[in-house]
């Protein structure tokens, strides 16, 4: 039996004598592997023999009922959502790196795509993890794409997401998956609407200024960069993973289609002066409750870079020097 863990790769078997003996014989490329179990799970193992004339050369014995006693406690000890992330803490991304060539070398033995499967990729959209991202857009209009380390699943540049933590609203979570994946708080401009299937969920994106210079990322993620609509298309096109690279590409179109929209000259304030004026400015054209305005500014839903640009609309608008400069001043 082969057992990759967070401890290391072990083989084990019953060779001659362990039967009568009640033994199992426990192998690993790497010695380590072996003195880590004895030392987290396994106290009874035996002597570590090396050389042993196979392409394993390190191997011991224990007890049977031992290592079923250890691998019991292996699994009750689980604590992570991300075994490839727990290796690479424990041991670090060489080792990661090699398990995930085997987890990627282990797509061979999936079903034909015509057959369904329990697989999470073959799940009807309906039955789908939620789960919520943030596309960040700078004052060049940039996209900010993040890229996981050694293209987990399959992922070469994507943007950040995740599942919604216990009591976390969507906006939460986007911010939070944002700060995480890229180093960066954000301010949220607006929800795209709908939904986007991938192969284990189905997410909805926010799209995303951000506030103050990049953070420290976190471990998952190997590189950040921001860069243009077709860069962004040319870099989400290296994905592997077909149903997220899929739903990237259409992502980026939405963005994309936004930007048109709204003109592709217009700078991020120009965005937020336009949502501002027309979320705040005009009832029956007429400028909305004062309170209203006042309290976005306070806040900081209206950046105080823009306010120039409000008091010029406001007045385009046809109001008052006077009321301009008192809404938007």
């Amino acid at each position: 039996m082969w057992l990759i863990t967070p401890l290391g790769f072990f083989s084990i078997v019953q060779k001659q004598g362990d039967s009568s003996a009640g033994t199992l014989t426990i192998r690993a490329r790497a010695k380590g592997d072996l003195e880590a179990l004895r030392e987290a799970y396994l106290p009874s193992l035996g002597p570590i023999i090396a050389n042993a004339g196979s392409d394993y050369r390190y191997r011991a014995q224990a007890l049977r009922t031992d290592v079923a006693r250890a691998m019991g406690e292996i699994t009750q000890d689980i604590a992570y959502d991300n075994f490839k992330n727990e290796v690479q803490m424990r041991q670090g991304s060489t080792r990661a790196k090699i398990y995930h060539k085997v987890w990627g070398a282990l797509y061979g033995i999936a079903e034909p795509e015509k057959q369904q499967s329990s697989h999470p990729a073959n799940l009807p959209p309906a039955r789908l993890k939620p789960a919520f991202g943030g596309v960040l857009l700078d004052q060049q209009n940039r996209v900010l794409l993040c890229k996981p380390r050694n293209e987990f699943d399959g992922y070469a540049w994507t943007f950040p997401k995740g599942r919604p933590q216990s009591g976390e609203t969507p906006e939460q979570t986007a911010l939070r998956e944002v700060l995480e994946e890229t180093g960066y708080d954000a301010h949220i401009i607006l929800r795209f609407a709908g939904r986007y299937a991938g192969g284990t969920t189905t997410t909805e994106y926010f799209l995303m200024t951000p506030k103050g210079n990049s953070q420290a990322f976190g471990p998952e993620i190997e590189a950040v960069r921001w860069v243009s609509m077709g860069e962004a298309e040319k870099l989400i096109g290296q994905t592997a993973n077909d149903k997220g690279r899929k739903r990237d590409l259409k992502v980026l179109r939405d963005v994309s289609a936004y930007l048109q929209h709204i003109g592709q000259s217009q700078s991020r304030q120009t965005v937020e002066t336009q949502k501002g004026v027309d979320a705040c400015c005009m009832v029956n054209g007429k400028l909305s409750n004062a309170e209203i305005c006042e309290q976005m500014l306070e806040d900081g839903k209206v950046d105080p870079e823009v306010t120039a640009q409000m008091v010029a609309k406001a007045k385009e608008m046809g109001f008052s020097d006077e009321d301009a400069l008192r809404y938007w001043g």
